[in-house]
């Protein structure tokens, strides 16, 4: 089984992360299961704002096309803001798997509710709307947001006072949000939540830290599998209705794509 795992920012200028990340996911896969990782060429980083997200989604959507044309199983969306998922799920008859939707779907078979622990406040809004959606709301005890910009990502290997400190904010949050009720921690973003992993740090107060990489990669094998033995993946009833083939050829040639 191959499957191609994607990042909404471009990886390929942080190479200690890209292989750090490709030798994470490869390690929790099945026997025989290859996972590559891809970032996106032009993408910024900084897919809590709206607009940025916006002109990086582009390359989810180049490559889920790549991917599926390049005989890879499943194609995995690595962020949790479930970048371009709906849209991807149209295109290619490969599973999708939405990072966020299958993290919310394994927190509710192992908690009541929850709580996300993120590194900016531009997170809440955009998450919220996507639990919602997905069916989640009443479980959400609440989204806490720190001041981490990702201009300032870099500061997070290059300066240890600056990495400690926003460390113990993270359990500083993680703490108030099991005080106000919450069964089960989920810290965001992944290098966030592999930070407090490393220190040996997996619960806070009884509450166990989320960690859905594992989840994430399990999910699609389990839909790859499923595929194989049933034939399907997504109904293509209105919402992931697939486009008609002639569209999706011009598309990729009036746009440039590199498929």
């Amino acid at each position: 089984m191959k499957l191609w795992y994607q990042n909404v920012s471009n990886i390929d200028v942080r190479p200690e992360y890209k292989a750090a990340m490709t030798k994470y996911v490869n390690s929790v896969a099945d026997p025989g299961t290859v996972i590559e990782c891809y970032g996106s060429p032009t993408g910024l980083g900084g897919e809590e704002y709206n607009s940025i997200r916006y002109f990086d989604v582009n390359w989810v959507l180049n490559n889920a096309i790549k991917a599926e044309r390049n005989g890879y199983d499943a194609f995995i969306i690595g962020n949790t803001l479930d970048a371009a998922l709906q849209e991807a799920r149209e295109l290619v008859n490969i599973p999708v798997i939405g990072h966020l939707q299958t993290a919310l779907f394994l927190i509710s078979t192992m908690a009541k509710n929850f709580s996300i622990v993120t590194s900016h406040r531009k997170f809440a809004s955009y998450w919220e709307g996507l639990i919602a959606n997905y069916g989640y709301k009443d479980r959400l005890v609440s989204i806490v947001g720190m001041d981490i910009e990702v201009t300032m990502y870099e500061k997070l290997y290059t300066d240890k006072k600056f990495e400690e400190a926003r460390i113990e904010q993270i359990l500083e949050h993680c703490k108030k949000a099991v005080a106000a009720g919450a069964e089960l921690l989920y810290v965001l973003p992944a290098s966030m939540y592999l930070r407090l992993e490393k220190r040996g740090i997996k619960e806070i107060d009884g509450a166990p830290i989320f960690n859905s990489i594992p989840g994430v990669i399990k999910m699609a094998e389990l839909m790859v599998k499923y595929r194989q033995i049933t034939g399907m993946f997504v109904s293509r009833k209105l919402t992931y209705a697939l486009p008609p083939k002639e569209l999706v050829d011009q598309l990729i040639v009036r746009h440039n794509l590199k498929v």
